[in-house]
């Protein structure tokens, strides 16, 4: 962090301790409060209904004196507002002015802010706008910088926070891939997200946060089941949409990367034998439309199962990339016009020189997920036979 931005942190911090008074219910014991839910709500685009809609979901609930729910608002038609959700309303705990909803700072700043402020047993973080996997989230119309968040940026913001998270939520589009998963996986232990798109109404916020305070000792785990479960309740009939939620646990991430590694070599080493049977393979998986990833799960079973690949060493790394995959995705659901998404996708484009949404070759490869599982060299073996 630059020195400049320090000294404004410094001084943002000072200026809203006295907020506290009014916006933090006081906790009898010295044990602090359960929860503090943290919502990176970036409606400065055209989701600023939305955004408002939910934020309306939120203080239906609200807070009380063992869940802290703090949102940092940004709208279209003004500037930033740091906000605690009391139930009912809403209380500015500061204005932030306009606030560049695309930069990784400031979401280290809000983070940041909002952890020492409102310490807490247990964390969340959602991340709350348009997403387009690999390619980033958080879009701002007013005073965007870098077009959006990128991936490696988002790790960054990550871990210059010091995040440390019991749940992350991506009230996002097409965040649910293996290359996401993996790189947010030492940051929070549970991590909710879609695989393909989501309702523009997102989670149902009231009955989470209802769900909480009811019950705030929940772990991570508890909260994102009942994000994933109500969700899929509430919009299951839903016509001609694309909508999936899923639930994954970080903890088994290395597992489902050790068994992709091992999946990417033995099919790069039968790439020339097989290389029509794995296209096959590919385009009978369900297929995330906006830019090419693939449902691991049904590719990988595909090749798992497939009577025309002899090499049992090709059909059982598959089969335990499968088998990872299904141990890490604690919950799933699709609706039937992609039932097929069984909770995470894996790039894996048609054709890498004529995908609208192709990830450049060389920032694709320097994610983590490629380095600790060549899948990319896998993908350039499956481009060029």
């Amino acid at each position: 962090m630059s020195h400049r931005r320090t000294v404004a942190f410094i001084a943002a911090l000072i200026s809203i301790v006295p907020a506290i008074a009014f916006a933090a219910p006081a906790c009898a014991e010295d044990l602090p409060p359960e929860w503090t839910v943290m919502v990176y709500m970036d409606g400065d685009n055209d989701l600023e209904a939305s955004a408002l809609a939910d934020l309306a979901e939120m203080t239906a609930a609200g807070s009380d004196e063992d869940v802290n729910i703090v949102v940092l608002l940004d709208t279209l038609s003004g500037p930033a507002d740091l906000l605690y959700v009391a139930e009912g309303s809403t209380q500015t705990i500061a204005e932030w002015g306009e606030v560049a909803m695309d930069d990784g700072a400031n979401l280290v700043m809000f983070m940041t802010t909002v952890e020492a402020l409102y310490p807490a047993q247990r964390t969340a973080l959602v991340m709350y706008d348009h997403g387009g996997g690999l390619f980033g989230l958080c879009w701002d119309d007013t005073t965007g910088v870098d077009e959006c968040i990128r991936l490696p940026e988002l790790a960054d913001a990550l871990d210059q926070a010091g995040a440390d998270l019991d749940l992350l939520v991506f009230n996002a589009c097409l965040m649910g891939q293996a290359e996401i998963a993996f790189q947010v996986a030492h940051h929070a232990d549970i991590v909710v997200f879609s695989e393909e798109i989501m309702s523009i109404r997102g989670f149902e916020w009231h009955l989470a946060f209802d769900g909480l305070r009811a019950d705030p000792t929940m772990d991570g785990t508890a909260l994102g089941l009942l994000l994933g479960a109500n969700y899929a309740a509430n919009n299951a009939a839903a016509t001609g949409s694309l909508f999936t939620v899923s639930v994954c646990r970080s903890a088994d991430m290395l597992a489902v990367a050790d068994a992709f590694a091992a999946a990417a070599d033995a099919q790069v080493a039968a790439m020339d034998e097989y290389a029509s049977v794995f296209k096959e393979c590919r385009n009978r998986a369900e297929e995330v439309e906006a830019y090419g990833p693939v449902d691991v799960i049904e590719y990988m079973s595909n090749v798992a199962g497939s009577g025309k690949i002899d090499d049992l060493t090709v059909r059982s790394t598959a089969q335990q990339v499968v088998d990872a995959v299904e141990e890490a995705i604690l919950y799933h659901w699709a609706l039937q016009w992609v039932e097929g998404m069984n909770g995470l996708g894996v790039y894996f484009p048609r054709n890498n020189t004529q995908e609208e949404w192709t990830v450049d070759g060389e920032v694709y490869s320097a994610l983590p997920f490629c380095q600790e599982t060549g899948w990319d060299a896998f993908l350039a073996a499956y481009d060029a036979a």
